[in-house]
């Protein structure tokens, strides 16, 4: 049996939380930028949203793909280049020469964002099964109660 250690990997969540942080930065830089590149590129409302609609496409309906890739490959170099894609990708679009360049950069940096994909599961089937254990925990202490997956130690314990 696996040792358990009580508490918290700092270090683990320092980093993951970190790189968070970053890709979350790099979304939300773009309206930031927004005025800047309106007024460079004397863009229109539509040119604006359209930059939008690309960051929000590239990191939200791409990201399910990352997920499963991750999960069937255990690639976790995904979370240091997805946050080195997020960040290059939007500077880049900040000095972008063309509109169409800029339009890349946020493409590129919203690949970026979708590729950040940290699990505490290797799969999705290992996770679903995680949340299933605390879920019959919660049930079995009581009515409102709340549980958290507690790993090998609530399978000894249970």
């Amino acid at each position: 049996m696996r040792a358990v250690q009580a508490g918290v990997d700092s270090r683990g969540m320092t980093a993951l939380s970190s790189g968070h942080l970053a890709t979350d930065l790099a979304q939300g830089s773009l309206p930031a930028l927004l005025p800047f590149l309106t007024e460079r590129f004397d863009l229109s409302y539509t040119m604006v949203g359209a930059l939008v609609l690309a960051a929000t496409f590239s990191s939200s309906i791409i990201q399910p793909a990352f997920g499963l890739w991750s999960d069937a490959r255990g690639a976790l170099w995904l979370l240091p280049a997805g946050v080195a894609v997020a960040g290059l990708g939007l500077a880049f679009a900040a000095v972008a020469p063309s509109y169409a360049l800029v339009m890349l950069g946020v493409l590129v940096s919203g690949v970026g964002v979708a590729a950040y994909h940290p699990g505490d599961a290797a799969t999705v089937e290992e996770l679903l099964e995680q949340a299933d254990a605390a879920l019959y925990r919660a049930k079995s202490a009581g009515r409102n109660r709340v549980a958290l997956y507690e790993g090998d130690a609530a399978a000894a314990a249970g």
